[in-house]
């Protein structure tokens, strides 16, 4: 079971796009593949600052000589960061734009956790 946050948007009617599951914790996705992932959450500046910011620091290490294992490792404390805090830039990135915070349901998956917000706000039990 894992912990989530629930958003909604206020005000919003569309299932689809004014609700959002964000699962607390570590992101793989964003440790791996953070410029895919913060693309495919729609994040057009996080992603481009930091495929710019990476690739300037990789190029600058590369300059001074430096030997591949200590630009790898360099790179996978960088990985680490961004997989530790990607999904609460996501969070901030819904909270910009109208989302509110609707609930925190510990859930075995994202639809079940919305499933529990849902149902608790009718005044019903999950």
């Amino acid at each position: 079971m894992r912990l989530f946050t629930v958003y909604l948007r206020r005000d919003g009617l569309d299932m689809d796009n004014d609700m959002a599951v964000v699962k607390e914790g570590f992101s793989w996705p964003g440790f791996l593949f953070f410029t895919l992932w913060a693309l495919s959450k729609k994040m057009w500046l996080w992603a481009a600052v930091v495929f710019i910011v990476e690739t300037m620091i990789v190029s600058g290490l590369e300059q001074t000589g430096m030997d591949a294992l200590t630009v790898t490792l360099l790179l996978l404390i960088a990985n680490w960061g961004k997989g530790v805090f990607a999904n609460d830039l996501y969070r901030r990135k819904l909270e910009k734009q109208g989302f509110v915070l609707a609930g925190a349901p510990v859930a075995s998956n994202p639809d079940q956790a919305l499933f529990r917000v849902l149902l608790d706000d009718r005044g019903y039990q999950a």
